[in-house]
């Protein structure tokens, strides 16, 4: 059923389309050598986890997207305080879909207070993915208003989105992957606003700058530009 979220169907990973493998290969390759601390998670088997093996090692699309955000992340300086500091760091993600790169985050920094914000339907892919995959984890599911202020106790919290005015407490890292795309204007600025509100020094966005099928939506980066200061990647390391 993630199919709906990310597109990504174990379909296209049978014997039948290996084929496909060596593109794959390649990608994998080539963020491999912008790697050099370690940060790739492969894709892990329970659930039904799918992709093509590679030296005993498993990923997918959606895999290898959420190593390049961690790579972009490490190279624009993000993660260093999660690599160097011992205190337990919040990382906001707006629409966490079936929880892909959460797994991928937590299991690199464990010590870290993981708060997903997404439609209250999507929840209930990634509540029940990491919930599976960090079974000692303390969760906290909203349940109301004081719900939505962040308590570093938890490793997980899953947020409704319609909780977002309610939103408090400290937020060291925002990131969003391939949804605001799919936003209008105004809920991509309310979020931003939100961020900027409660002092979240960075935010990280894997979006197309203006979604063409998207009329809804302006120029991405115009709106988080009005909140933040913008550092375009483009995935310039990886040409």
């Amino acid at each position: 059923h993630c199919r709906h979220l990310t597109g990504v169907s174990p379909y296209e990973y049978g014997e039948h389309h290996v084929r496909d493998k060596k593109t794959l290969q390649e990608r994998y390759n080539l963020l491999k050598q912008h790697d050099p601390i370690g940060l790739f998670v492969p894709e892990s088997q329970k659930l039904g986890g799918f992709g093509f093996k590679d030296n005993g090692l498993i990923y997918n699309v959606d895999t290898l997207k959420y190593y390049e955000s961690i790579l972009t992340l490490y190279k624009s300086n993000y993660l260093q305080p999660f690599i160097e500091s011992d205190d337990r760091l919040t990382v906001l993600e707006i629409g966490g879909g079936w929880g892909g790169l959460s797994y991928q985050f937590n299991t690199l920094f464990p010590n870290t207070t993981y708060v997903i914000i997404d439609l209250p339907q999507v929840l209930l892919f990634s509540a029940t993915y990491l919930r599976v995959h960090f079974p000692e984890a303390k969760c906290l599911m909203y349940n109301g208003p004081k719900d939505a202020n962040i308590d570093k106790k938890y490793d997980f919290i899953f947020l409704p989105h319609y909780c977002l005015p309610e939103l408090s407490g400290r937020i060291d890292l925002a990131v969003n992957t391939v949804s605001f795309q799919e936003m209008s204007s105004d809920q991509v600025e309310n979020y931003c606003k939100k961020l900027h509100e409660l002092k979240c020094p960075r935010l990280y966005s894997f979006n197309r700058y203006q979604n063409l099928n998207n009329m809804n939506l302006g120029v991405l980066s115009k709106i988080i530009g009005k909140y933040y200061k913008l550092k375009l990647f483009e995935a310039d390391f990886l040409q």
